[in-house]
């Protein structure tokens, strides 16, 4: 029996459907965490702190930010390529 068992379904079931749950779940999020891992992977938290929060936000030429604007048309491509 896996951790993750669902209903009526045998456990290669319930983990395939846990593990798209979790794939749908990271897509859904990417461009939070790719804006956020960007800022404070280059700026953190000392000084520069402002910049993290502003790349979360708007992203940058690198990462795509919270508002989708046009700074990185990859990251769509980034973010599927991820999950499959």
């Amino acid at each position: 029996m896996g951790i993750f068992s669902y209903k009526k379904f045998s456990s290669d079931e319930s983990k395939t459907l846990f593990a798209d749950a979790l794939a749908i779940t990271t897509y859904s999020y990417h461009n939070l965490t790719d804006g956020f891992t960007y800022g404070y992977n280059h700026t953190g938290f000392g000084t520069k702190f402002p910049l993290t929060p502003v790349t979360t936000m708007f992203g940058n030429s690198r990462s795509q930010g919270i508002f989708l604007l046009p700074w990185n048309s990859d990251s769509e491509k980034a973010a599927r390529d991820s999950i499959n």
